[in-house]
């Protein structure tokens, strides 16, 4: 089964737009209340869903984010020749440009299709060039291309329209090698680049046309943090995480076909986010620390990271079981278990709060935090989210 847009999403620098990306999902509104808590692999979008996608205004740029996997974008050109201050001809296109990594391989590739508007004068059976630059940022080698295939180099306008229907008409792979740091990673930057060859040009500028669209990067690991893909594995850098919960969903376990609502840690996280100083831990904990200074991250700007080492999991769960036990009479405990947020596996967790009191702590029911807690997991492990990743909670109302 694909996974909910709300387990797994890309959201686009804020810069840009603040609507966020589908993420692994092929029909989110049929399956956005079930959320996995095993590995699923990320869905994929064919030629026909980036041309689907991007078939409205064609001459705009646009661009759409399957997941951290798979990314399109529409990228549009015009080339145009003059003669004494007068058009002597144009040519008008859209290059549709699809990146796509893996999950468990350290490869990605590019696939390029372009579609002819126009084209007429000096121009109307143009040659045109599609490619795209890959290069290691750090100067190496890394990066390199493996595979390439396809209508490589010089073709006029008449070649691209005669394959109009074909599939992508370029094809290019690469690997990325590099191994640095604790989360063994690799990085490489990939940019479209679009050409027009001018028949008989009049001054020099004129000879060749020239057009690029935004670099994107790529970041490959083969992070201990990932167990599940242990081969290593890239995602598409843009923008910054987001993981999308709402009082109606389930943790699903394909295993044993088990379906788990979890209404109580989304109520949490909700508090926590939008009304920390009404939270615990309060002053039965923290005697001198004002509640009302609580500013728990977790919203968009307040990010959240994965805990470096094991032990500082242990450390946040060790810190919220005597706060709970300070903060709530054994009643109030009484056959539940106490659930944390920032999550024990994020940076922010209670360990590292600052101050010491900025997380909020509440007994809930076992079964619901056990499921939560597997699809946080979960979603780790598919998104191959490391250290150096950057992410927030999406609530939907």
């Amino acid at each position: 089964m694909d996974l909910s847009a709300k387990a797994l999403t890309a959201e686009p620098d804020k810069a840009a737009t603040t609507t966020s990306a589908q993420a692994m999902a092929s029909d989110p509104a049929a399956i956005r209340d079930m959320l996995p808590e095993q590995a699923v692999n990320a869905s994929r979008m064919t030629l026909s869903d980036c041309l689907e996608l991007g078939y409205q205004d064609l001459e705009t740029y646009y661009e759409f984010r399957q997941n951290r996997f798979d990314h399109c974008r529409r990228i549009p050109f015009r080339a145009t020749q003059y003669r004494l201050f007068s058009k002597a001809g144009e040519v008008t296109g859209v290059t549709f440009y699809r990146l796509t990594t893996n999950q468990n391989d350290r490869t990605f590739k590019l696939q390029e299709h372009v579609v002819i508007l126009s084209a007429w004068g000096t121009l109307a059976d143009a040659p045109i060039w599609v490619d795209r630059i890959t290069v290691d940022p750090k100067g190496g080698t890394d990066c390199a291309p493996t595979k390439s295939g396809g209508m490589t180099g010089w073709h006029r306008v008449s070649e691209w329209k005669a394959a109009s229907r074909n599939d992508w008409h370029i094809t290019g792979e690469h690997r990325s090698s590099r191994t640095e740091g604790v989360d063994k990673e690799g990085s490489c930057s990939t940019t479209p680049v679009i050409k027009v060859k001018m028949p008989r040009p009049i001054l020099p500028g004129e000879r060749i046309y020239s057009a690029t669209a935004k670099a994107r990067s790529i970041r490959c690991d083969n992070s201990q943090l990932i167990g599940w893909y242990p081969g290593g594995g890239c995602v598409i850098e843009s923008g910054v995480l987001a993981l999308y919960m709402s009082e109606d969903d389930e943790a699903y376990n394909a295993k044993n076909n088990r379906r788990t609502p979890f209404p109580e840690i989304y109520r949490h996280i909700k508090k926590a986010l939008q009304l920390p100083t009404l939270t615990k831990p309060g002053r039965k904990t923290f005697y001198d620390l004002d509640p009302n200074n609580k500013n728990i991250p977790g919203n968009w700007g307040k990010w959240l990271s994965r805990a470096k080492y094991s032990a500082d999991i242990g450390g946040t769960r060790g810190i919220v079981e005597v706060a709970c036990n300070l903060e709530f009479t054994p009643a109030q405990r009484q056959g539940k278990q106490c659930d944390e947020f920032p999550f024990a596996s994020t940076l922010q967790g209670a360990r590292y709060a600052k101050p010491a009191n900025n997380f909020s702590i509440l007994p809930v029911d076992p079964g619901q935090n056990r499921a939560h807690g597997n699809v946080v997991g979960a979603w780790y492990q598919n998104n191959r989210v490391i250290r150096s990743d950057r992410f927030y909670i999406h609530l939907f109302e």
